[in-house]
């Protein structure tokens, strides 16, 4: 078990996360966690297992939305070129999807 302080983590659980959200720093997530508790006292959680989940879905989509942008703007500095309408729908659609939490494979 890994002691957090404000709620406790088996190695297992840890192990499942990392490969999961890869390429995400799950133990460095764990302590903006804890950080974040300590700093707003009067937002205790009652699910600590939700409240985690939810915290590593939203930065894992927060680093694929930066990634699919890196992609779309690659393409734009490559001659110059915007992307077709069709690639730019696509995009935005992915990006939309990642906002409601829908990962793509």
């Amino acid at each position: 078990m890994i002691e957090l302080g404000y709620f406790r983590i088996h190695e297992l659980q840890l192990a499942e996360w990392e490969r999961v959200y890869d390429p995400l720093n799950v133990a460095s997530e764990l302590k903006k966690m804890c950080e974040w508790l300590a700093a707003n006292p009067k937002r205790r959680k009652k699910n600590y297992q939700r409240f985690v989940v939810g915290w590593l879905n939203r930065e894992h989509a927060r680093i694929q939305r930066q990634a699919i942008e890196a992609r779309a703007y690659a393409k734009v500095g490559s001659g110059n070129r915007l992307p077709s309408p069709e690639q730019h729908e696509e995009n935005l659609r992915i990006i939309a999807e990642l906002g409601r939490g829908r990962v793509c494979e």
